[in-house]
């Protein structure tokens, strides 16, 4: 009974490491933000905030949301940033649905993520829901080169 139990607690947890790499090969690639997705992630309470912006505010968010990239590279370093301007560049690790970014420019930060499915990625970026942030979560989608 006890080499039962041994071999149950085994097996499950090389399928536990299998599946975080199974989700960190996932995240290989680039990643873009899907703006119209991530709004429709906003709460209704926080749509308010977005309509009060002028046409042209809600222009340059949507540029700035759609300009951003996120490089996660196989050999788990990181590049983000917008297209064409300064990247922040790290190493990641994806740890029970975790996404960690040690940056090199010396900040760590840790962001909730789920995989919606192999080419969606809804990343939580503020926490505390009584936050001002207009974006609580980004919904990520792989850009289709990778």
């Amino acid at each position: 009974m006890k080499q039962l139990t041994l071999t149950a607690v085994l097996l499950t947890a090389l399928l536990s490491g299998n599946m975080c790499f199974a989700q960190s090969s996932n995240l290989h690639g680039t990643w873009t933000i899907d703006f119209d997705e991530t709004l429709d992630l906003v709460t209704s309470g926080r749509m308010v905030q977005y309509d009060t912006l002028s046409e042209e505010g809600q222009s340059q968010l949507q540029t700035q949301l759609l300009d951003q990239r996120f490089i996660f590279n196989p050999d788990s370093t990181f590049l983000m940033g917008t297209n064409g301007a300064q990247y922040y560049d790290g190493r990641w690790v994806i740890e029970s649905n975790q996404l960690k970014l040690t940056f090199n420019q010396g900040a760590n930060l840790e962001y909730p993520m789920e995989f919606v499915n192999a080419t969606e990625v809804k990343l939580t970026v503020v926490a505390d829901p009584n936050s001002n942030a207009l974006f609580h979560q980004y919904l990520l989608k792989k850009s289709p080169s990778n």
